[in-house]
Parts: C-alpha cells; structure tokens; sequence
C-alpha cells in the first residue's frame, strides 16, 4: 500500500468513523483508533505508524469541533473514544447527492467502501459528504 497522505488519512479514518456511527445510529459508540491501523498501514510498516493515534484523535477532534460528530474524550491517552452522530452528521450522511449514479445515501456508499482497506473511492465520497455538510450550515 502507497504511503497515504494528511488528506487522504483523514478523508479515510473519517469514513471509517462515518460508516460505525451511522450503522449504529442513535447509541453512542467507541472508536479505537487500533482497530482502524491494518486498513491504512501494511503490517510490516506498524513500527513507523507511531502518530496514528494522534491522527485519529486530530480526526475525531475536527469532526466534533466542525458539528459532525458528538464526541466524548477518553480518559487517559491511549484509550478508547465514545462518539455518535450529531444532527449534521446525520442529516449528511442520509443525503442522495446527484452526483451519485445509484441513488443511494452517501452514508450507504461510505459503509459499502468502509469494509476493506483505504481506497480513493473512500477518499472521493468522505470529500463529497463534508462538502454537502457545509452547504446544509448555508442551506436557506
């Protein structure tokens, strides 16, 4: 696997996030950032993945500052978050853009590409729901 870049890191761990919070939606769920290391860093390369954590934690952070997610910090470093989708995230993810040719939600599409390891159909679909995201902030 190619060395995946900031962008497209917090475009995959976010719809990693996505796909657990929208599946099981409303309960607030954990988030362990180990569990999301195999789908973006082959094994041989887990030594130098030491900063995961503090990309996962930066995601988490940004989608809860942004109003996607209610976010709970864990108590010690290291630990496990417990999150849930908030109404913007929610309202996000049901949306059906035009741009999708099966007319299905962009929370389904983030779950179909959610189940195996980082691709660019992954990066692609978590672009599009932040940016329907910000338009429902402006929506009149």
């Amino acid at each position: 696997m190619k060395k995946l870049s900031n962008i497209e890191l917090f475009n995959g761990i976010t719809g990693k996030v996505f796909a657990l919070l929208y599946q099981n939606f409303p309960r607030k769920t954990e988030i362990n950032p180990a569990s999301f290391l195999e789908d973006f860093i082959d094994e041989e390369d887990y030594d130098g993945a030491f900063d995961f954590d503090e990309i996962v934690a930066a995601t988490l952070t940004w989608l809860d500052k942004a109003g996607y997610i209610w976010l709970n910090e864990p108590e010690c470093y290291g630990a496990s978050y417990s999150a849930t989708l908030s109404h913007k995230g929610l309202e996000t993810l049901k949306l059906i853009p035009d741009s999708i040719e099966q007319k299905i939600t962009i929370g389904d599409k983030i779950i179909e590409f959610s189940k195996g390891k980082f691709s660019e159909g992954m990066n692609q679909i978590v672009t599009m729901a932040i940016s329907e995201g910000i338009k429902l902030i402006f929506k009149p």
